[in-house]
């Protein structure tokens, strides 16, 4: 059962898209169930200004990206690197079932390799 953060991030998704012009990019695949999402973000100094995702995912990746890009708006790059998965399944997302913890992971990942501006896929 998914919990009513993970599900509102999923039904309404925030920051959907490509930022114009980014400054980083972050993309992740889970190789075991196909899930992509890709992270991008436009800095102003040390400042996330604008955080955009896209997902070719399910409903638990979806909701990360959704929620992990409305968190990271206005945060400093410090704070964005401070983010882990767990703060990301339990604060934001209310909760994820153990087969689904993928995505808080890919989230953060990609978080982290688009602000320090490495357009990398693992």
């Amino acid at each position: 059962m998914y919990s009513a953060q993970l599900l509102d991030h999923f039904h309404n998704p925030r920051h959907v898209g490509d930022v114009e012009s980014p400054d980083g990019t972050g993309e992740a695949t889970n190789d075991a169930c196909g899930d992509q999402l890709r992270v991008t973000v436009r800095l102003a100094g040390e400042t996330i200004a604008e955080v955009k995702f896209r997902a070719l995912a399910c409903a638990p990746v979806i909701a990360a990206g959704s929620a992990i890009s409305e968190w990271a708006m206005g945060r400093s790059r410090r704070e964005a690197r401070e983010i882990t998965a767990g703060f990301v399944e339990r604060e934001l997302l209310g909760g994820v079932p153990p087969g689904k913890r993928h995505a808080a992971t890919m989230a953060v990942e990609c978080l982290h390799r688009a602000i320090d501006g490495k357009a990398v896929t693992p």
